[in-house]
C-alpha cells in the first residue's frame, strides 16, 4: 500500500512538473517569437527557462521538508521567499553570462544586470512554491473530505448494526418460540397478535432506511411496539411504564435509539426475575436539553455493576458519540434494590438535525 502511494505520489509530481514548465515554456517562446533572432536574448530565455527548471527541483525539496515538519506557515513563507532570492540570483547569474557569451556588444555581464533581472527569476520561484503548496492543501482538503466520507459511511453503519439489533438471531428466536409455545398452547389470539405485533416492528425497521433522525414519538411507537411483542412472551412477569413529558414528543433523536437499550433491560434484567418486574420510560425538557431515563427491575443476587452492559449500551454510546460528541452523555448506575438506570442527556437544537 504504501509502495502504491509513493508510485502515485511520483507520478503526479511528475505530471505536475513536466505540465507546468511545458505551459510555461510555451508561454515563454509565444511571447518572444517577434524576437528570435536576437540570439542574445534567446540564449537568455533558455539559459532561465533550463536553470529555474533545475532549480525547481531545490524548491521542491525545501517545500516537502517544510510541508512534511508542518512548519509555522509565516516561517514557510519567509525561508520559501529567502531560498528562491538566492536561487533566483544564480539564475540570473547563469542566464546573463549565457547572453553575454553570444553578445556581439562587449561589457554584457554586470552585477547590477545580475540584480535588476534577480526578482523576475524569483516570481517565478515563488509561484512555484505557492503552486506547491496549493495542490498540497487541497490534497489534504481532498483528504478531509475522503474521511469524513468515511465517517458518514460508518455512521450509515451503525445504523445498519442497529437494526440488527432487531433481527438478531436471538431475538428473533425468542419471538419465534413464544409464538410456537402460543401454538402448541392453542392460543390462537396470542399467537396472531405476537406475529402482527412482529409484523409492524420488522415494518418500523425497514421503512424509510436513510432516516438518521425522527421525533421522539417515532421512536416511543417504535419502542412501545418492540415492549408488546415482550409482554405477550413474559405475560404478566413484564410491566410497562411509559412517563413521556407532550412537551418533549417533537424533539429529533437518533433512530432507533430506545430499543437496544430497551432490549438490554429485558435481557439482563426481566428474564431473570421469577416475580414481576417493571420497566419504566421518562423523558423531559429541561432548558435545552432533553431527558431519558429507562429504569428496569433486576434480580439483585444476579444484578451486579457490569451484568447490565450489554452490547445495546456499548453501541449506543458509540452512536452518541459520533453525533453529539461532548454534548451528548450516557449514564447507567446500579441502585441496592437492583433498578439498573440509564439516563441519556441529548442537546434538544443540534445542526446535525438538519441534515438529517
Amino acid at each position: 500500500m504504501k509502495r502504491r502511494r509513493l508510485q502515485d505520489h511520483i507520478l503526479s509530481f511528475w505530471a505536475l512538473q513536466a505540465g507546468g514548465w511545458l505551459l510555461y515554456t510555451f508561454a515563454v517562446i509565444t511571447t518572444n517569437a517577434p524576437l528570435w533572432h536576437h540570439r542574445d536574448l534567446m540564449a537568455f530565455r533558455v539559459s532561465f527557462l533550463i536553470s529555474a527548471f533545475l532549480e525547481s527541483f531545490v524548491m521542491y525539496a525545501i517545500c516537502h521538508a517544510l510541508w512534511r515538519r508542518k512548519v509555522w506557515f509565516l516561517f514557510s513563507l519567509f525561508f520559501c521567499t529567502f531560498a528562491s532570492g538566492i536561487l533566483a540570483l544564480l539564475s540570473a547569474t547563469v542566464s546573463l553570462w549565457a547572453e553575454s557569451r553570444v553578445s556581439v556588444e562587449s561589457g554584457r555581464f554586470t552585477w547590477p544586470q545580475v540584480l535588476s533581472n534577480t526578482p523576475g527569476s524569483a516570481f517565478v520561484l515563488i509561484a512555484w512554491s505557492a503552486l506547491y503548496f496549493g495542490i498540497q492543501h487541497y490534497k489534504l482538503s481532498e483528504t478531509e473530505r475522503q474521511r469524513a466520507a468515511a465517517a458518514e459511511g460508518l455512521a450509515r453503519d451503525a445504523q445498519l448494526k442497529a437494526l440488527r439489533y432487531q433481527l438478531q438471531p436471538h431475538f428473533l428466536f425468542n419471538t419465534l418460540n413464544a409464538i410456537s409455545s402460543l401454538v402448541v398452547t392453542e392460543d390462537s389470539k396470542g399467537a396472531t397478535e405476537m406475529i402482527a405485533r412482529l409484523s409492524d416492528l420488522l415494518r418500523s425497521s425497514l421503512d424509510a432506511p436513510d432516516t438518521h433522525f425522527v421525533s421522539l414519538s417515532e421512536e416511543v411507537r417504535v419502542a412501545d411496539e418492540y415492549l408488546a411483542i415482550e409482554r405477550v412472551r413474559f405475560r404478566d412477569r413484564l410491566q410497562v411504564t411509559f412517563l413521556v413529558d407532550p412537551h418533549t414528543l417533537e424533539i429529533p433523536v437518533p433512530r432507533f435509539l430506545l430499543q437496544p437499550l430497551l432490549e438490554n433491560a429485558v435481557r439482563h434484567g426481566i428474564s431473570h426475575l421469577s416475580h414481576p418486574g417493571v420497566i419504566r420510560l421518562e423523558s423531559a425538557k429541561r432548558d435545552s436539553r432533553l431527558y431519558l431515563s429507562i429504569r428496569n427491575d433486576s434480580d439483585p443476587a444476579y444484578a451486579t455493576p457490569r451484568t447490565n452492559l450489554g452490547v445495546g449500551l456499548e453501541n449506543t454510546r458509540k452512536r452518541m458519540t459520533e453525533i453529539y460528541g461532548a454534548q451528548g452523555t450516557l449514564a447507567t448506575s446500579l441502585l441496592d434494590d437492583g433498578t439498573f438506570v440509564v439516563i441519556i442527556e441529548v442537546p434538544i437544537a443540534s445542526p446535525l438535525f438538519l441534515d438529517a
